[in-house]
């Protein structure tokens, strides 16, 4: 995680102490700490309140939670996860645009090229 996410998201763990402990374990034990926050596909809350986080190609992390506490993680982790995945976006048509710059430029390049061939006097 950015350092500016990370610690949004440590204030609002550190702020709930039953949150705090039962992340404390997960993070030791189950949570792979090399998921980025724009890699979720989805944090919902399941029949029993408890928070679900759906990684593709990884298992799912269930975090049991009381309903309430449930919900304002969730709605603070979508919150976190929405601006890393706009950032995520700006990212990719930078450098899209940076490629098709560089592209745009060659053809110039090749363009001119043949027109001086195409303009040089036969002898």
């Amino acid at each position: 995680m950015k350092e500016g996410t990370k610690k949004k998201f440590e204030d609002f763990v550190e702020e709930n102490p039953m949150l705090r402990g039962s992340l404390g374990f997960l993070f030791q034990n189950v949570i792979p700490l090399d998921v980025a926050l724009k890699d979720i596909e989805s944090v919902e809350q399941d029949d029993k309140g408890q928070v679900k986080i759906t990684i593709p190609h990884r298992k799912d992390i269930n975090i049991p939670l009381e309903p309430n506490e449930s919900q304002r993680f969730i709605d603070k982790l979508k919150e976190l996860i929405l601006v890393e995945k706009q950032k995520e976006i700006e990212r990719i048509l930078a450098l899209d645009r940076r490629k098709l710059l560089r592209r745009l430029k060659t053809l110039s390049l090749e363009r001119g090229e043949s027109e001086k061939i195409a303009h040089r006097p036969v002898v």
